[in-house]
Order: structure tokens, then sequence, then C-alpha cells
């Protein structure tokens, strides 16, 4: 567990956007990995004020990579309301990283919005997808 503190450390010297949850996702989540395999992490952020309300242009996605002593870790950070458009069109990998059993970091409103799309959070589009 040392290696999610120094993952969620990293994150957080990269941006200091409050997160909601940060977790595993890729190869690791799916039990696929290989000794030389990178980590795929996702999370969601609460975006500044000024870029909710159309004062600064939003950053809705952030993507970088660290090395964390020999491993790579793949960051894809999301703001959250492009994290909920994402899933409004019925996005599977959103879905995934919000129930992601390899949570790195989880707040009050990580379960908050699980329980939400939990109790029947369910759009036309995510029907399409998951059953065609």
């Amino acid at each position: 567990m040392e290696l999610y503190s120094k993952i969620l450390l990293k994150c957080r010297e990269h941006t200091h956007y409050p997160l909601l949850f940060l977790s595993v996702g890729g190869s690791r989540l799916f039990g696929y990995h290989t000794k030389h395999s990178d980590w795929d992490v996702y999370g969601v952020y609460v975006a500044p004020l000024e870029e909710c309300i159309g004062l600064k242009e939003p950053v809705h996605t952030m993507e970088f990579s660290r090395t964390i002593g020999t491993e790579a870790v793949n960051y894809t950070l999301f703001d959250v309301k492009h994290f909920l458009k994402c899933l409004n069109k019925g996005s599977c990998n959103q879905l995934e990283q919000l129930f992601s059993p390899l949570t790195i970091y989880s707040g009050a409103k990580h379960r908050l919005l699980q329980d939400i799309i939990k109790e029947g959070f369910y759009s036309k589009n995510m029907a399409k997808k998951w059953f065609g």
C-alpha cells in the first residue's frame, strides 16, 4: 500500500484541485498485468469556480506520467462535469473508474456519487451501450 500513497502524493504535486477519487484501471484492474506493465490511474477532480462558470478556459482532462521507483504511472484526471457528461453518454470506462475495487483515494463525495449511480442514475445512452 505504500505505492498507493506515493501515487496519490505525485498526483497532488501535479494538481492542487480537490480530488473526488483516484483509482487503478487498465491491465492491473483486470489482472492481466505483467511485471513490466505500467500503472494506469484515473481520477476525478473539482475544477475551480472560474472554470465552472466560464470565466476561465476549463481543463476537462489532465494527462501526465510519473516514475515512482521502478514503476511507470500514467495519470488521467477528469473534471467532475466532464466525467458526468461521459457517464451520461453511457461510457463504460467511467463506470469502471467509479467502481474500481483498486481505489487509491476515496472521499465522502466519491461514495455519494457511487450511491447516486447505484440508486438508479442510468441514462438511455447507458442502456443502449450495455444492452445493445
